[in-house]
C-alpha cells in the first residue's frame, strides 16, 4: 500500500500518481484510477452500506466486468464483509495480473464522518490480508493501493486512532526548490530574476501551489511583485480563502489555537517544542514545518496573517 499525501493544498500527488500508473502498466500492471468524487453523493454520504456498494461497482466497471452486486450481496453479512468478499471472490479471480488500485481526492471521504473511519477500516482489511504470509493470502498479493489525499483533511481522523496509522509507505511531497520555481516562473512567461524569486519564496517558502497561486496572480492580475508581496498576508491578498479555511480549521480546535498562537509568537530564530500529537497536526494541517523535535511556522505569510486575525 502506498499512502500519497501532501501539505501543498491537492498540488502535486495526482501528478505522483499518474507518473506511478504509468510505469506500473509499462510493467504488465492491471491499473485503475478511481476519482472518489463518483462514489459520494447525497445518498451514499451518510449510508457506508449504499457507499460501499458503489465502490465495489465501479471497481467492477474498470476493470470491464458485469456488476455482480446484488448477486454477492448477503444481508446478513456487515457492509465490510460483504465487501471483502466481492474483493475476494469475485473481483480479484477475475484479473489477469497484479492489480493496482489508486484511489484520487479520498479527501472527499475523510469529509464524512459517518463514512471514513469504517472504508479506512476496509482498506486496512485489504492491506492486511495480504501480510498475513499464508494461503488466503495469495489473492490478496495481487493487490496494491495508492490513496492519495491532502493531509489537511486527514488530521481530523487523528493518526493514532485511524486504521491507516502505521502504513508501509507514506510519500510526502516535498518543497520545491529555488531552481523549481525559476522554472515554474519561466513557464508562466514571467521575466524574473533571483532577487525576485527569492522574494516570493521568503513569503510562501516552497509550497508548490502557493507558489503556483501566487505567480498565476501577479501574471493575469499585472500585478507587480511588491503589491503582491504587500497584500499577501491580508484579506485583499490572492491567497485569502485558503487562510480563511485554515483560520476555521485552527479556531475550531482550542488546543491547536493555543498551540499555534505560541510557535507564530515566537522569536523566528527560535522555534517551538510542542507536544508531539500536537506539533504532527499542525504539521498535517501544512502550518508548520520542523526543525528537530521543534515547530516554526510553515512560512512568512501563515506567521504575517495569523498574527492578525487569532492573537
Amino acid at each position: 500500500m502506498t499512502y500519497a499525501s501532501d501539505r501543498q493544498m491537492r498540488i502535486g500527488k495526482k501528478y505522483l500518481v499518474n507518473r506511478i500508473l504509468t510505469y506500473a502498466t509499462a510493467n504488465n500492471y492491471q491499473t485503475i484510477k478511481l476519482n472518489c468524487s463518483r462514489l459520494i453523493n447525497p445518498q451514499t454520504k451518510t449510508d457506508i452500506e449504499r457507499f460501499l456498494r458503489s465502490f465495489c461497482g465501479a471497481v467492477s466497471q474498470e476493470l470491464g466486468l458485469t456488476n455482480q452486486v446484488n448477486e454477492s450481496w448477503d444481508n446478513d453479512r456487515t457492509p465490510i464483509d460483504n465487501t471483502i468478499k466481492y474483493f475476494h471472490k469475485y473481483l480479484l479471480p477475475n484479473t489477469a495480473n497484479l492489480l493496482i488500485l489508486a484511489l484520487n481526492d479520498v479527501d472527499l471521504i475523510f469529509e464524512q464522518n459517518e463514512l471514513s473511519q469504517e472504508f479506512c477500516r476496509l482498506l486496512r482489511s485489504f492491506y492486511d490480508m495480504a501480510s498475513g504470509g499464508d494461503v488466503k493470502s495469495e489473492i490478496w498479493e495481487r493487490l496494491r493501493l495508492i490513496i492519495a489525499h491532502s493531509t489537511e483533511v486527514y488530521a481530523s481522523l487523528d493518526i493514532n486512532s485511524s486504521p491507516l496509522g502505521n502504513l508501509p509507505l507514506v510519500v510526502d511531497l516535498p518543497d520545491f526548490e529555488q531552481e523549481q520555481v525559476q522554472r515554474l516562473v519561466e513557464l508562466y512567461g514571467l521575466n524574473w530574476n533571483i532577487e525576485q524569486v527569492q522574494r516570493l519564496m521568503d513569503m510562501v517558502g516552497g509550497h508548490p501551489n502557493l507558489l503556483r497561486t501566487g505567480i498565476d496572480h501577479i501574471k493575469s492580475h499585472q500585478n507587480s511583485l511588491d503589491k503582491f508581496l504587500e497584500e499577501a498576508p491580508t484579506l485583499a491578498g490572492a491567497y485569502r480563502n485558503h487562510l480563511q479555511e485554515l483560520l476555521e480549521k485552527v479556531e475550531n480546535n482550542p488546543e491547536l489555537k493555543t498551540a499555534f498562537i505560541q510557535v507564530i509568537s515566537a522569536n523566528e530564530n527560535n522555534p517551538v517544542q510542542l507536544r508531539p500529537r500536537i506539533a504532527i497536526s499542525l504539521y498535517r494541517l501544512g502550518l508548520v514545518k520542523f526543525q528537530g523535535n521543534c515547530v516554526q511556522p510553515r512560512c512568512k505569510l501563515y506567521r504575517s496573517y495569523f498574527r492578525v486575525f487569532l492573537e
